[in-house]
């Protein structure tokens, strides 16, 4: 079994958020790791992408890091904007009509499903050949998104081959959520973890992480009405998992 030193995750809402995600359930099972995690709401490929290089050139990847990517969907708009503190947060798809960020001028102007193709197949191939990943997924089909019925064109010819080739599962697509919120709840990030991840990666679970994240989501279940305050002030207090070193990350990022 390979001893991994460090552990480097990137991806949207579903790789960071309000309680422990995947990447959490791994740095507490792996507990000799180094954790860094560059998730964060709203982000799309393009600038995961981006941050897998900034990881790179601050951290330096080696043979004993585990780097894991979960890629997101392919309608979202990345932009770092200095006056508001960095990468837009929760952005999200430029096609949902309740985006506080892009309006449907920008949409009907500027969006195309060839250019979703060319910048997410980019993103996607480029981070493969230039980065020794440990294992990725997909919060949509690569491959579905590229067989959508669209005129043949030669974004949708170009990257194909590559895409299939890389052979990226997708996350689950029915998975357990909380009342209040449709994020996966933390049995599904262990489900997660447990079924796709760590299968792959020849690990298992340790009895301790599962019972740990079992009475976390006991905790977060239990709250009739959602209130972030009050969980960070009471629940995560209480259960403090690993929720990644930022400290040393680039200043500029603020994600």
């Amino acid at each position: 079994m390979k001893a991994y030193k460090r552990l480097f995750t990137f991806g949207c809402s579903f790789t960071n958020y309000d309680w422990p995600t995947w990447a959490n359930i791994i740095a507490y099972d792996m507990t000799d790791v180094s954790f860094y995690n560059y998730g964060a709401s709203g982000l799309g490929n393009v600038a995961i992408q981006y941050l897998l290089l900034e990881a790179d050139i601050v951290h330096t990847f080696n043979d004993d890091d585990l780097i894991i990517v979960n890629w997101t969907t392919w309608s979202r708009e990345d932009r770092f904007c200095q006056a508001r503190s960095g990468w837009l947060k929760g952005a999200g798809n430029v096609l949902n009509i309740q985006n506080r960020h892009y309006d449907q001028y920008m949409v009907e102007k500027y969006w195309s499903h060839e250019n979703d193709i060319i910048k997410n197949a980019s993103a996607i191939i480029s981070s493969n050949r230039l980065f020794n990943i440990s294992y990725q997924t997909s919060l949509t089909n690569p491959m579905g998104f590229l067989s959508d019925d669209l005129d043949e064109s030669n974004a949708k010819t170009i990257y194909a081959q590559s895409l299939r080739e890389l052979n990226i599962s997708t996350f689950a697509q029915s998975f357990d959520e909380y009342p209040f919120d449709p994020h996966p709840s933390i049995i599904a990030h262990m489900e997660h973890v447990a079924d796709s991840i760590y299968s792959t990666l020849g690990l298992t679970l340790s009895p301790q992480t599962i019972d740990y994240f079992d009475e976390y989501h006991k905790l977060i279940g239990a709250e009739s009405e959602y209130d972030y305050a009050t969980h960070c002030e009471h629940v995560r207090e209480i259960m403090n998992p690993r929720w990644g070193d930022v400290t040393k990350r680039v200043k500029y990022n603020n994600v």
